[in-house]
């Protein structure tokens, strides 16, 4: 079967590229998948919002544990236009905001110690007193952002919509 034949009319990441080390690569597999005048979508956390503060504590406790440079670049309308380049027509964006929820905070971060590729790495590299000055402050910051008032969490996190049509 041909590229071309396979070549996709719309372009969707089902896992987040603002992770990637990579974003340069990622952005030219996005485009090379979507055909001319397809649609590419993306959802990106953004740099300022709760999952970006998140990140700063994390790199300032374990400065290894995340990808160089700035990977929720994804998140801004100004990094994805640098990104995509001359390679897009049009660029529409939108910064939107959902809930996370889980039964306390402390399930929140187990999750995300778990789960989050950075706060994963960054709770196995350190040492137990500085895990738990990590995990103190990322419960204060969750804390701070935490809007339930049963003991439970529930936060705002903010992230930019992307829908970008690649150029013919």
């Amino acid at each position: 079967m041909s590229a071309r034949r396979c070549a996709s009319r719309n372009a969707t990441p089902l896992m987040s590229v603002a992770v990637t080390c990579a974003p340069r690569r990622a952005a030219d597999e996005l485009l090379r998948v979507c055909r001319p005048g397809g649609r590419l979508g993306l959802a990106s956390w953004t740099p300022d919002g709760l999952v970006g503060a998140s990140l700063v504590i994390v790199r300032r406790r374990a400065p290894a544990s995340a990808a160089p440079g700035e990977p929720l670049s994804w998140g801004r309308r100004s990094s994805l236009r640098q990104l995509l380049g001359d390679r897009i027509a049009t660029l529409r964006t939108r910064r939107l905001s959902t809930d996370v929820c889980a039964p306390s905070i402390a399930a929140f971060l187990a999750t995300a110690r778990a789960s989050q590729g950075a706060t994963r790495l960054a709770f196995r590299m350190l040492d137990e007193p500085d895990r738990t000055h990590l995990q103190h402050e990322l419960a204060t910051l969750h804390e701070q952002h935490n809007h339930a008032r049963d003991g439970t969490f529930a936060a705002a996190v903010d992230y930019l919509q992307a829908v970008a049509v690649r150029a013919r």
